[in-house]
């Protein structure tokens, strides 16, 4: 059994005191999973309906409820179904597809938890979320905010939150930062759309053999043979970083949407076991990760979407943060 810090225990009591839907801000690398995990155990009598939209977060969310002694089936594509099992842990795009669309029994839910609650107000989200109108709604998220200001007060009506990173590295729970921006690169003319860079342009503008370079040179300056992932503004930039810091004798790896799971998967382990050195991606590991093994992160596209660049700094500061571009 997992001993909860203090501010997590405070966490799950407010959760399960509170008999509107609630969503749970907290850091990455501060519990999420761990709050919403003893919660469910808490809630022994409740069917629990545990909703995800990635294949790392439902496999880390089963795994993590395995060690509080509860053995969660899986809603997933490609995975056996267990409908014996009080929780589920259900992939957002598979029970829409099962249930939505070609009409499968939804699993019954009193408790129902969304990880990365951001999402909510996307149309999936909402059309799966209105087939529980008596259960008990809990969101996590680390970033209660989205790029096109859509607002979640709609769905949650009260905040549950814990220490944000600055007192999570001082309460011993993190560890800190060293921060470094060697080069800033030149974004005139890169428009804003939906809150953001424009995507191709920034691609065009950061895919450039010496700002690629000059992430490598830094590299191992600053970060040399530190496990490291990389994120890059296309799937192109992906593979050029990738290929030049192979040039310079790195063992290194690119993913992005397309690479199949079983290749990403094996990509990943091979991370965390020091076989291979870093991993450069586009928008694939952005959200609810594990990654204890790495100790160095390379912010190679820029943003303007405060919930992406608290996603991405959250989500290392358990190792060291090397922001090589700003």
């Amino acid at each position: 059994m997992i001993e909860l810090w203090a501010f997590q225990q405070l966490a799950v009591a407010k959760i399960l005191n509170r008999p509107h839907p609630v969503i749970n801000v907290a850091p990455t690398g501060s519990g999420k999973t761990v709050i919403a995990s003893e919660v469910i155990r808490r809630s022994e009598n409740s069917l629990v309906l545990f909703l995800a939209h990635r294949r790392e977060l439902i496999h880390q969310c089963q795994a993590k409820l395995h060690n509080f002694g509860i053995d969660a089936g899986l809603i997933l594509a490609g995975e056996p179904r267990d409908t014996m099992r009080r929780v589920q842990v259900a992939s957002v795009q598979t029970l829409a597809s099962r249930c939505l669309r070609r009409g499968e029994e939804l699993p019954p839910a009193q408790l129902v938890i969304v990880d990365e609650a951001h999402h909510c107000p996307a149309a999936t989200y909402q059309r799966i979320l209105e087939q529980y109108p008596n259960a008990k709604l809990v969101g996590l998220t680390a970033t209660p905010c989205r790029r096109d200001g859509r607002g979640l007060g709609g769905i949650f009506k009260e905040l549950v939150e814990c220490p944000q990173i600055g007192e999570l590295i001082h309460l011993g729970h993190l560890v800190g930062t060293k921060v470094y921006a060697p080069s800033v690169p030149d974004l005139t003319g890169v428009r804003t759309r939906a809150g953001d860079y424009n995507e191709e342009q920034l691609a065009a503008a950061m895919d450039r053999s010496a700002l690629v370079g000059d992430i490598v040179t830094h590299w191992h300056r600053l970060a040399d043979r530190r496990s490291t992932v990389v994120f890059a503004t296309s799937v192109g930039h992906s593979v050029h970083i990738r290929d030049e810091f192979k040039k310079s004798g790195v063992k290194a790896e690119h993913i992005d949407g397309s690479t199949p799971h079983d290749e990403r998967d094996d990509i990943l382990h091979r991370l965390s076991t020091g076989n291979v050195e870093l991993v450069s991606n586009c928008m694939v590991l952005t959200e609810g990760w594990d990654a204890p093994a790495v100790s160095c992160c390379v912010l190679a596209r820029p943003t303007k979407s405060l919930g992406l660049m608290c996603r991405w700094a959250a989500e290392f500061c358990e190792p060291i943060l090397a922001k090589i571009m700003r």
